[in-house]
């Protein structure tokens, strides 16, 4: 089975799963994140990171692999030689050792480069100021709708680089029509009442 693989698996809030692999960066993108920084795509498998956002791109054979450690955000990016690349887009999942054969590649292709995102996340300030603005004028900004929404507290989920946030708007959940709204036009007239932090976005781990 060919896959075209981009995955969103943010594990404490929600399973989003595309297909396989199983924003914009900082100013060095090769950046020294730290003496223990992950030398392999492997390595940061193995750290098991409860949120991560994982792509692997046919067009120039990149791998870009989103990931949360410890309260830092980071990602990792190569380009991947053909052989390598081609034996990842073949794997199988139903394969019964679809897991060892992907840690073997993964582990045997090395990070060519290495940013910490978490300095791009929006500060609380900067949220507050989200106040009073109508959803248009977001969309305007650059900010782009992720889709999950809560009408408990009219809360909707947007992406703004790397991240995702969810922010509220004053407007009455009892006009939503389940069966047929549309967040992106839905959201553009009402206005913002606050917003916090969520998590990796839709665009953490797309080419830049």
């Amino acid at each position: 089975m060919k896959k075209y693989l981009s995955i969103i698996l943010v594990i404490i809030i929600a399973v989003a799963m595309l297909a396989g692999c199983g924003g914009s960066g900082g100013d060095d993108p090769a950046q020294d994140v730290s003496g223990d920084a992950p030398k392999t795509f492997g390595d940061i498998e193995k750290l098991e990171p409860e949120e991560y956002s994982c792509g692997q791109y046919p067009d120039g054979n990149m791998i870009i692999y989103a990931y949360k450690s410890g309260d830092r955000y980071y990602r990792a990016s190569s380009e991947v030689e053909q052989e390598k690349f081609q034996a990842l887009w073949d794997l199988e999942f139903d394969d019964p050792e679809y897991d060892a054969k992907y840690q073997e590649i993964m582990d045997s292709i090395e990070i060519q480069n290495l940013e910490d995102l978490t300095d791009q996340i929006l500060s609380p300030d900067e949220l507050a100021a989200l106040a009073g603005k109508t959803g248009q004028e977001l969309i305007d900004e650059g900010w782009t709708v992720n889709g999950t929404y809560y009408l408990d507290d009219m809360g909707f989920w947007l992406n703004f680089g790397p991240f995702v946030y969810n922010v509220h708007f004053d407007a009455d959940p009892a006009t939503v029509n389940t069966e047929t709204f549309d967040p992106e036009d839905g959201i553009l007239d009402w206005v913002v009442t606050g917003a916090e932090f969520v998590g990796l976005g839709d665009s953490a781990s797309d080419p830049q």
